[in-house]
């Protein structure tokens, strides 16, 4: 085992050990809330005030979240597969005479990305600044979202589009109807 080896080892070790403590401490998500323990679980956030996780929610494990500058809202009842993305903003290469890496990132430059409830997010999903999944959709597996979707749309492809709906108008509303009632 080489020096270089054995430094990599022990530093992943050491990240696995601090991400699965810093995982709730992080964020602000109720005892109902499944977060899996993440291997590599990267969140990039305003000391955990930006991520919104309410009741009910399954993040899947290897999830990627930046919410440094906006905010990222997951409502209740959300299932979230393995490997998420979430970008709430967008590095700033525009900016002459300046390398991309050395740009400063603008506030004003986010966007809040929101899941509402009752969505469900397939493996290896990217959902990018300004997103909103509608409530109740379905996301394909290795979608990338570059633009909003409507309620109980099902949504896929690269970038993604919206393929298909979960119900016709009127299963939509016995459907809302029956979550009301609590059936």
């Amino acid at each position: 085992m080489t020096i270089q080896h054995f430094i990599d080892k022990v530093c992943a070790r050491v990240l696995y050990v601090l991400n699965r403590r810093a995982t709730r401490l992080m964020i602000q998500a109720p005892a109902s809330a499944q977060i899996e323990p993440q291997d590599y679980f990267v969140l990039r956030t305003n000391e955990g005030r930006n991520l919104h996780i309410e009741d009910g929610v399954y993040l899947g494990p290897h999830a990627t979240i930046y919410c440094t500058e906006a905010h990222v809202y997951i409502r209740r009842k959300v299932v979230i597969g393995p490997g998420l993305t979430i970008i709430d903003s967008d590095h700033n290469f525009r900016q002459v005479g300046t390398h991309i890496i050395d740009s400063p990132n603008r506030a004003e430059d986010a966007v809040d990305v929101t899941i509402e409830e009752g969505a469900w997010i397939g493996a290896n999903v990217t959902l990018l600044k300004g997103v909103t999944v509608g409530r109740g959709s379905v996301v394909a597996a290795g979608a990338v979202m570059v633009r909003s979707c409507p309620p109980y749309s099902i949504v896929g492809g690269v970038p993604a589009r919206v393929i298909g709906q979960r119900f016709t108008a009127d299963e939509a509303a016995e459907h809302e109807r029956l979550l009301r009632e609590g059936k």
